[in-house]
């Protein structure tokens, strides 16, 4: 797993290679929230409980991470990501990458 850091139409970027498949993956993510509407009249779509302003998301997060870290052992591969986001909040991104296995998870 390579991180190959932001990425305009993926957000943050990876590229994932699986060898036992000998395949490679871009792969990317995004952390983004929609507005929500405010107010009764009109309509918009989406949940009863929850309309969103306008169709388009926005960004949640910076693009550029506050850290980067990697860790690797026989059975698995890992990388954190840590975000600064609105409010001054942190989002934390955990992928694993584990080398018997077709699955990778994320914890964010």
């Amino acid at each position: 797993m390579e991180y190959k850091g932001f990425d305009s139409e993926l957000g943050q970027a990876f590229v994932i290679t699986k060898k036992q498949y000998g395949a490679s993956y871009n792969v990317g993510f995004d952390i983004r929230y929609y507005p929500a509407y405010q107010g009764f009249e009109g309509t918009r779509s989406g949940a009863s409980v929850f309309r969103p302003a306008t169709n388009e998301s926005q960004a949640y997060c910076d693009a550029t991470p506050k850290q980067v870290t990697y860790q690797s052992s026989d059975v698995v591969s890992q990388i954190k990501i840590v975000l600064q986001c609105l409010g001054n909040t942190n989002a934390t991104v955990e992928a694993r990458l584990y080398f018997d296995d077709p699955v990778i998870e994320w914890d964010i």
